[in-house]
Protein backbone atom coordinates (compact mmCIF):
# COMPACT_ATOMS: atom_id res chain seq x y z
CA UNK A 1 0.00 0.00 0.00
CA UNK A 2 1.16 3.58 -1.25
CA UNK A 3 3.98 2.03 -2.99
CA UNK A 4 3.89 4.86 -5.87
CA UNK A 5 3.68 7.90 -2.78
CA UNK A 6 7.48 9.23 -2.95
CA UNK A 7 9.27 9.20 0.93
CA UNK A 8 10.68 11.50 3.37
CA UNK A 9 13.71 11.61 2.12
CA UNK A 10 13.03 11.23 -1.78
CA UNK A 11 10.81 14.64 -1.41
CA UNK A 12 13.57 16.31 0.48
CA UNK A 13 15.85 15.47 -2.45
CA UNK A 14 13.15 16.30 -5.26
CA UNK A 15 12.08 19.85 -3.76
CA UNK A 16 15.18 21.05 -1.76
CA UNK A 17 12.89 21.45 1.17
CA UNK A 18 14.07 20.72 4.53
CA UNK A 19 12.58 18.02 6.45
CA UNK A 20 11.83 20.39 9.27
CA UNK A 21 9.79 22.19 6.88
CA UNK A 22 7.71 19.04 5.96
CA UNK A 23 7.24 17.83 9.28
CA UNK A 24 5.80 21.78 9.62
CA UNK A 25 3.79 21.27 6.88
CA UNK A 26 2.58 17.77 7.90
CA UNK A 27 1.60 19.27 11.36
CA UNK A 28 -0.49 22.56 9.57
CA UNK A 29 -2.25 19.61 7.41
CA UNK A 30 -1.23 21.15 4.06
CA UNK A 31 0.56 17.57 2.77
CA UNK A 32 -1.29 14.47 4.07
CA UNK A 33 1.11 11.95 5.10
CA UNK A 34 0.88 8.15 5.44
CA UNK A 35 3.04 5.25 6.43
CA UNK A 36 4.27 2.64 3.91
CA UNK A 37 4.87 -0.61 6.63
CA UNK A 38 7.22 -3.46 5.73
CA UNK A 39 7.26 -6.76 7.64
CA UNK A 40 10.04 -6.38 10.32
CA UNK A 41 11.04 -2.79 9.66
CA UNK A 42 9.51 0.48 11.43
CA UNK A 43 6.96 2.22 8.97
CA UNK A 44 8.10 4.80 6.49
CA UNK A 45 6.57 8.38 6.54
CA UNK A 46 5.49 8.81 2.48
CA UNK A 47 4.19 11.83 1.46
CA UNK A 48 0.89 12.68 -1.06
CA UNK A 49 2.74 12.54 -4.71
CA UNK A 50 0.31 15.07 -6.01
CA UNK A 51 1.47 17.74 -3.16
CA UNK A 52 5.08 16.92 -3.78
CA UNK A 53 4.64 17.45 -7.20
CA UNK A 54 3.47 20.72 -6.96
CA UNK A 55 5.76 21.76 -4.50
CA UNK A 56 8.41 20.38 -7.06
CA UNK A 57 7.31 22.92 -9.70
CA UNK A 58 6.81 25.83 -7.24
CA UNK A 59 10.00 25.56 -5.37
CA UNK A 60 12.58 27.77 -7.43
CA UNK A 61 15.85 25.86 -7.83
CA UNK A 62 19.41 27.88 -7.41
CA UNK A 63 20.92 28.47 -10.85
CA UNK A 64 24.49 26.42 -10.95
CA UNK A 65 27.64 29.19 -10.81
CA UNK A 66 28.66 27.77 -14.53
CA UNK A 67 25.67 28.19 -15.68
CA UNK A 68 26.04 32.26 -14.65
CA UNK A 69 27.74 34.68 -17.24
CA UNK A 70 30.99 35.83 -16.79
CA UNK A 71 31.34 38.59 -14.60
CA UNK A 72 31.78 42.01 -16.37
CA UNK A 73 35.19 43.94 -16.97
CA UNK A 74 35.71 47.11 -14.86
CA UNK A 75 36.64 48.69 -18.07
CA UNK A 76 33.57 47.76 -19.65
CA UNK A 77 30.91 49.32 -16.90
CA UNK A 78 33.45 52.78 -17.40
CA UNK A 79 32.72 53.01 -21.07
CA UNK A 80 29.04 52.11 -20.54
CA UNK A 81 29.24 55.30 -18.04
CA UNK A 82 30.90 57.51 -19.61
CA UNK A 83 28.52 56.63 -22.80
CA UNK A 84 25.61 57.35 -20.56
CA UNK A 85 26.85 60.65 -19.65
CA UNK A 86 27.54 61.74 -23.11
CA UNK A 87 23.87 60.75 -24.10
CA UNK A 88 23.39 62.64 -20.52
CA UNK A 89 25.41 66.24 -21.51
CA UNK A 90 23.35 66.34 -24.90
CA UNK A 91 19.61 66.28 -23.17
CA UNK A 92 18.07 69.41 -22.54
CA UNK A 93 18.05 70.13 -18.94
CA UNK A 94 15.49 71.65 -16.52
CA UNK A 95 16.84 75.47 -15.84
CA UNK A 96 17.49 74.73 -12.32
CA UNK A 97 19.88 72.01 -13.38
CA UNK A 98 21.94 74.60 -15.27
CA UNK A 99 22.19 76.83 -12.43
CA UNK A 100 23.56 74.65 -10.08
CA UNK A 101 26.21 73.14 -13.16
CA UNK A 102 28.72 74.78 -15.39
CA UNK A 103 28.24 75.47 -19.02
CA UNK A 104 30.33 72.59 -19.43
CA UNK A 105 28.53 70.39 -17.41
CA UNK A 106 31.12 70.52 -14.21
CA UNK A 107 29.51 70.97 -11.43
CA UNK A 108 30.35 73.73 -8.79
CA UNK A 109 31.95 73.10 -5.97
Amino acid sequence: MFEDWPTLEQAVARTKISKRSFYRMISDKEIQRQYRREPGKKPIIVLDPDRVKALEEQVMHPIPSEALPAKVQQGDVLAVLASLRDGFNGMDRPSQYNLRMGQDGDSKT
